[in-house]
């Protein structure tokens, strides 16, 4: 026999972690770089130990939705947007990291950090600006000039697939697979890339998802009511 509680429980469960999902995506939606995610269901029909069917509904994961968002122009020369499928590379003191919040400035040793503090890698290793450099150059092949020298290149890789990669800390992510060096990256100076988050969209999929978490929780009260009744009833008897 169908265990509709258990498919109710679980149905609210599936459906508070599908609003977690869409409400950090708006809570992202200006953060430079951020990629929304997207929660997967399904329903599953599993046997119990005696052989009864359950139905339930679960999450089965949730991916990253990887298209680039609008380039939105800073005139921060310290900004840059990545075109195409470009990460930049992060040295954290958890190791290294991508991302593509290209908000960067200038820490106290005049290394090039993300707004974070986080050391961007060149093609050597740190890039570091002379001091009494008054302007800088970011050049598409992300090559940097300074004074009319050139001083680094930005480190720019991609993936082969982009579903090896796993969101972490500060707009970062943690990749399971090798990255692939770009010989020619896509580097825009002074903008950024904006949230791909689509606000219209996820506020609408909020509203669904409260109507739907509202509509089970009454359910689930009226299985409660109607599993006490029952339990009195056999009582009476």
């Amino acid at each position: 026999m169908e265990n509709t509680a258990y498919i109710l429980v679980s149905s609210q469960r599936a459906l508070h972690r599908r609003l977690e999902v869409v409400s950090n995506n708006i809570a992202n939606m200006n953060t430079p770089g951020y990629k929304a995610d997207k929660a997967v269901f399904c329903d599953v029909l599993a046997k119990t130990q005696l052989g009864h069917r359950e139905f339930y509904a679960t999450i089965q994961g949730t991916y990253t939705d990887f298209r680039e968002g609008a380039m939105i122009p800073t005139a921060n020369q310290f900004d840059v947007a990545l075109g195409h499928d470009g990460f930049l590379v992060v040295s954290t003191p958890q190791g290294t990291r991508y991302t593509r919040a290209g908000r960067l400035q200038l820490d106290a040793d005049r290394q090039l950090v993300t707004s974070a503090g986080n050391l961007v890698q060149g093609q050597g290793a740190t890039i570091v600006i002379p001091p009494g450099t008054a302007q800088i150059l970011i050049n598409k092949d992300g090559s940097i000039t300074a004074n009319e020298q050139n001083i680094d290149r930005l480190r720019v890789v991609r993936f082969e697939d982009n579903s090896m990669l796993k969101k972490t800390y500060g707009n970062m992510y943690v990749a399971a697979a090798d990255p692939i060096e770009m010989e020619k990256p896509y580097v825009l100076q002074g903008m950024l890339e904006a949230s791909n988050v689509r606000a219209i969209a996820e506020v609408t999929e909020m509203m669904t998802v409260l109507r739907g978490y509202q509509s089970v929780s009454r359910a689930v009260q009226k299985e409660d009511g109607r599993v006490r009744k029952m339990i009195e009833a056999y009582t009476r008897v």
